[in-house]
């Protein structure tokens, strides 16, 4: 049976202009994942045990040029197949964490701010292998 080693990524700003690209954040992997039992709320509870709400949203990096960020939203259990499928050429998925969070005023004389946050790995040497 074949394994894939899926990357989580959360806790930064994803930013789709002028360029994409990921700011902060975290990287878990989870090494051994089973391509055949792979499915979206598979997907959903690796992004719940690193930190990222129940009601995330979750995107997948596309195969694609060195130093190119593409991902796709995961809305459907294909979209979760396609992740399963990404790993028999790379050995290893990214799969992003997206939620919204709550930002505090500096000086903490303000309520909370509501933030939409897409969350990403930095553009390093991470363009699917």
């Amino acid at each position: 049976m074949d394994h894939f080693t899926l990357k989580v990524h959360y806790g930064g700003v994803y930013v789709k202009d002028p360029q994409e690209a990921y700011v902060g954040g975290s990287v878990e992997k989870f090494e051994g994942v089973i391509p055949e039992r792979v499915s979206k709320s598979i997907l959903l509870d690796f992004c719940i045990v690193v930190g990222c709400p129940e009601d995330s949203k979750m995107m997948y990096r596309i195969p694609c040029e060195k130093n190119v960020l593409k991902l796709r939203q995961i809305d459907s259990e294909d979209d979760a197949i396609d992740v399963a499928c990404i790993d028999k050429k790379n050995g290893e998925v990214d799969v992003y964490g997206v939620y919204e969070f709550c930002i505090r005023d500096v000086n903490s004389k303000t309520d909370f701010c509501a933030a939409t946050v897409e969350l990403q790995n930095q553009l390093e040497d991470d363009c699917l292998y």
